[in-house]
This record gives C-alpha cells, sequence and structure tokens, in this order.
C-alpha cells in the first residue's frame, strides 16, 4: 500500500501553525486508509514540533518526512541540533529526514553522543525507567566490573590529579573529592568506555577539569571512536538547604559549546539535605533560573534532581518540564536520605515515561 505524503505550502510561518492547522489536517487524513507522512520543513521544525507532534500522536500510522528547500537555503534557519530535538522525542521510525547527504553524515555523528538514550539502548516503549546506572565508576577494578555487566549508562567524577594541592597538574582523572588521585586516567577511562556500548555520564567536580577533558573527548569523536551517549554533567546553580555555590555556570557552557557540543547536558543543582522538617524542595525561582540558562542552549538537556526533594517539589518541576520538549529529568539518590518507593510512583505516575529517568537504587524503582 502506498503512503500518501501530506504538507502545508513552503510559505507557511510559525505563526500559522496553531489549532485550526491541526483540526484541519486532521480532517483531510482521519479517514484515509493508507499510512501517511507529514512534511515538514526543516527551517519550521524545532518552532512548530509542539503542533506537529499533536497530529504524530493522533495515529500510529502517521509518520513525518523532515525537507529541505532545494539549494539548502533553510540550513540558515535551522540546524542539525533542530534535527536532533525532533528524533529524540519520538519513536526514531516515524520521523524520516529528507537532507543532503552531507548534512545527514554530520547528523548521523550528532546522534550517536548527543541522541536519545532511549533510542541507543533500544527501549522500544520509551520507558526511560529502564535505563540502568553504574556509579562512582571512578578505578579500575569498577571500570572493569561494570564495563563487562549489564548496566546502560556508567557514572563517573572528574578532576585535576592533585586538585587543590601544590602537585596539581593538567591531567584530568577519575577521581571523587576527597580523593584527588586516582588509579585511572580520564582518557584511559573513555578509551576502555568508548569500546563499550555503555553510555557515559562524566560529572565535572571542579571547572579546571572540563576543557582538557572535553579535548579528549573532541579528539576521541573526530576519529569516529565515540559511538555512545555521552552527558556532562555539572552543578551550575545553588539549590536547595545549601550555601554551595555551583560550577560558573556561562564559564562551564561556554566551554562545553566551544569544544565539545556534541552531548547531552546535565546541569543542576547543589542540594543539601537533613532528613528534618526544614527540609525544603525546588522552588519556582530555581527552575525558573535554570529555564533562564537552559532554554538558549541547542544541546538535549536533563536535569538532576535529588529524589528526597523530588515530590514535594513536583509543581515547580512539572512547570520545568513544559519549557521544552528538549528538557528531561534524571532522580538520583543519597544513600543517607530517607525516601520512600510511593515517592517515586508518584513521580512516575504524573509524568511522561520518556522523560523521567530514574538513577536509584533497586529498593526505589517505580517499575
Amino acid at each position: 500500500m502506498a503512503t500518501l505524503s501530506v504538507g502545508w505550502t513552503a510559505d507557511v510561518s510559525e505563526d500559522d501553525f496553531g489549532r485550526d492547522v491541526i483540526k484541519t489536517m486532521w480532517k483531510q487524513i482521519n479517514n484515509i486508509d493508507q499510512p501517511v507522512s507529514i512534511s515538514a520543513r526543516a527551517a519550521l521544525l524545532r518552532r512548530t514540533w509542539p503542533v506537529l507532534r499533536q497530529i504524530l500522536a493522533k495515529s500510529p500510522k502517521n509518520t513525518m518526512t523532515v525537507w529541505t528547500q532545494e539549494g539548502g537555503s533553510d540550513w540558515a534557519c535551522g540546524t542539525i541540533y533542530d534535527l536532533l530535538y525532533v528524533h529524540n522525542d519520538w519513536s526514531k521510525e516515524a520521523i524520516h529526514f529528507d537532507i543532503p547527504e552531507s548534512w545527514f553524515e554530520e547528523f548521523r555523528n550528532l546522534m550517536m553522543t548527543a541522541g536519545s538514550a532511549l533510542h541507543h539502548f533500544g527501549i522500544q516503549d520509551r520507558d526511560a525507567a529502564k535505563i540502568t546506572w553504574g556509579h562512582a565508576v571512578n578505578c579500575k577494578a569498577d571500570l572493569e566490573k561494570h564495563v563487562n555487566d549489564d548496566t546502560m549508562f556508567l557514572e563517573a567524577d572528574i578532576l585535576l590529579d592533585g586538585q587543590y594541592t601544590d602537585r596539581q597538574t593538567d591531567v584530568p582523572i577519575m577521581a571523587h573529592p576527597p580523593s584527588v588521585h586516582s588509579d585511572v586516567t580520564f582518557a584511559e577511562w573513555v578509551d576502555t568506555v568508548a569500546e563499550s556500548n555503555k553510555g557515559m555520564k562524566l560529572d565535572f567536580k571542579s571547572l579546571e577539569s572540563v576543557a582538557p577533558a572535553l579535548k579528549i573527548l573532541k579528539k576521541k569523536h573526530d576519529q569516529g571512536r565515540l559511538t555512545q551517549p555521552v552527558w556532562l554533567n555539572a552543578d551550575i546553580l545553588t539549590g536547595p538547604n545549601t550555601t554551595a555555590k555551583g560550577r560558573d555556570a556561562p564559564q562551564f557552557l561556554k566551554i562545553v559549546d566551544e569544544t565539545f557540543p556534541q552531548c547531552t547536558l546535565s546541569i543542576g543543582w547543589t542540594t543539601g539535605w537533613t532528613n528534618t522538617e526544614a527540609d525544603t524542595g525546588y522552588s519556582m525561582e530555581m527552575v525558573r533560573e535554570m529555564n533562564e540558562l537552559a532554554r538558549p542552549l541547542r544541546q538535549p538537556v536533563s536535569f538532576p534532581i535529588r529524589a528526597a526533594a523530588a515530590k514535594r517539589s513536583w509543581k515547580e518541576l512539572d512547570w520545568l518540564l513544559k519549557q521544552s520538549r528538549g528538557y528531561t529529568l534524571t532522580i538520583w539518590h543519597a544513600s543517607s536520605d530517607i525516601v520512600s518507593l510511593d515517592e517515586m510512583k508518584f513521580i512516575r505516575a504524573h509524568s511522561e515515561s520518556s522523560r523521567i529517568y530514574f538513577d536509584l537504587p533497586a529498593a526505589l524503582m517505580p517499575l
């Protein structure tokens, strides 16, 4: 059976897309028996995605074909990150790209390190809770263990060797303060993980370690040796129950964008927790401040959220998620925090399964 390709006139602007357009298009294709592919112009893709997504959601037979104007002038209005924005937010089998081969090659390379972890690991139902994590993989023994087990993402911490001492070097290593030495350098760690199918979540514990580490990642990427998701994590704002400052947000984001932008950004808040009534959650002021930093970013963003504060902050976190389809949350747990399974079930019940990662002990996983 032939697929019917339908779309709008090429000069449709962002302002033209709305409920009336959805209703009109849906009336045209609702009773068509054959498969339908919605034709979407790349230059308008990211801005009009909420509307296009609604049309796709109306029937499993609907797909979308992204096209560019002949001659490539559309690329001045859109980028491969716009394509990534859409690709990460829908079933990859339902989005087709009719773009020049040179752009597609660049897009393919971007999808490897900044693409959806759900696509990479073949999570067909797009349930982010099915992603599994290995924590604090900061030594050779733990690295060897986790590259050979069934965890999907390896999380590790980065400092400069001898950081904060009179023997500090410019060599990034895998270590979490107060440790400032390690038996594995960042370069060695990346070499090992790059040979596996594991995702990388890299937690920068100092701003000074970011540039030298990202230069190593860039070299590996340019050599075609990184074929898995790479998440770059840093606490960049002050969060609840603490006065601790995070990494310099503008500087961290600038280094990433200039050195290794082909990533998912995992940017969060410093936090504290006492397991008392004095503890507070993420405030609206905090999430608004984070959104101001995140909205201009071209990369996908996952905000790390302390599990103990998640439920009591859900109104604020739900608001944050609604600001962009490029946002997700990663719920994490500190071993000293008191958290209930019911709290995590609440989060799961009140969110889209594709947009909440649960980096938690098995007893707290709301599956």
